[in-house]
């Protein structure tokens, strides 16, 4: 089997990846059971752009594994944000057929949609937060009428009242 190991979301410490994809007990393990394997490097950058870019880079770095490696296995080992890369660079729409021969694992991946939009504009009650002020204008302008119609009976009868004619609240 030929594993590639796949960093998540993190900045290059002296520019080499992570620890763990250079040594270590994965690493040793996977050189005791014969394994051979390499690592996939990418910016690390939280951005949509970012992980895009990455993406499409593993699918054509993978595609060159299969090919190199016929007979073998090819397993993607990935952490983090590196899981949704791994996974878009298998799974999307459009991906060489040749990387159905390609297993995953994943570890801590935060399984999102890529997005090009901010996650805070897609979230919870940053969302209301967002879409709130849209929500007021709308039922404003179809209860507007109504409310402007409730004000003026008001302001009559209370005119009505301070007038003296009696026809007031």
């Amino acid at each position: 089997m030929h594993v590639v190991l796949v960093h998540g979301t993190r900045p290059f410490v002296l520019g080499r990846p992570p620890k763990w994809t250079r040594d270590g007990p994965l690493v040793e393990r996977l050189g005791q059971r014969g394994f051979s394997h390499e690592v996939f490097e990418w910016s690390g950058a939280n951005t949509y752009k970012a992980r895009i870019e990455a993406a499409d880079r593993l699918e054509g770095f993978l595609v060159d594994v299969v090919r190199r490696r016929p007979t073998k296995k090819v397993r993607v080992v990935a952490h983090s944000h590196g899981g949704n890369i791994a996974v878009h660079a298998v799974h999307d729409e459009g991906r060489s057929p040749v990387l159905v021969r390609v297993e995953m694992v994943t570890m801590g991946t935060p399984f999102i949609h890529f997005s090009e939009h901010p996650t805070w504009m897609t979230s919870g009650w940053r969302r209301l937060l967002l879409y709130f002020p849209l929500v007021a204008l709308l039922a404003y302008g179809a209860l507007g009428p109504l409310v402007l119609a409730f004000s003026l009976s008001v302001q009559e009868a209370q005119i009505g009242r301070a007038s003296g004619t009696g026809e007031g609240l």
